[in-house]
């Protein structure tokens, strides 16, 4: 994977309301791995959904839930502690019938 870019550094704007700029030139070799990731994970899913239609207009609410089942990390963490990756998602919504 190859990047390259300018970016505004937001945490730097300037008296006149503009940002400096960085510039990114970089690649990163999967084969190496250098962030140690795995490329095979497993977990559990959950998903709680809710919804309710009032003539033409529908609303919804919904939940996910991911608990990760496996090591994400190739190395062993500080204190031999299992990293996982967990992640949470909330979702609303409505929609119209025309």
């Amino acid at each position: 994977m190859k990047t390259e870019g300018q970016y505004p550094v937001f945490s730097e704007l300037q008296p006149d309301g503009s940002f400096n700029y960085t510039t990114v030139s970089e690649k990163y070799d999967f084969g190496k791995n250098e962030n140690q990731l795995r490329r095979l994970s497993m977990g559990l899913q959950g998903q709680v959904q809710v919804g309710y239609s009032i003539d033409k207009i529908d609303v919804f609410a919904g939940y996910n839930y991911l608990y990760g089942l496996s090591d994400t990390y190739k190395y062993d963490s500080p204190g031999d502690k299992k990293i996982t990756r967990d992640s949470h998602m909330i979702s609303i919504g409505a929609a119209y019938k025309f």
